[in-house]
């Protein structure tokens, strides 16, 4: 039996409040790749690593999604 995608998404009412690398690439339905080069190229200033692995939180989370889907002024 095969897994189905989640084509929803994580929502930002099930997002923790401190998120994973997949936790992320979920939320935007973006591959594991496409988020650590996000990490890496400093899109989300706020991220920290324990033990190795991202951590990200909410809010940096948010702020991302605002600035790439927000509102822009014409």
């Amino acid at each position: 039996m095969s897994k189905e995608p989640n084509v929803e998404g994580l929502s930002i009412e099930a997002m923790p409040e401190i998120c994973t690398v997949d936790e992320l690439a979920e939320f935007f339905r973006v591959t594991r790749p496409t988020a650590i080069k996000w990490l890496k190229e400093d899109k989300l200033p706020e991220a920290f690593k324990i033990g190795g692995r991202w951590r990200i939180p909410k809010e940096n989370i948010l702020a991302l999604a605002q600035s790439m889907y927000g509102k822009k002024d014409n």
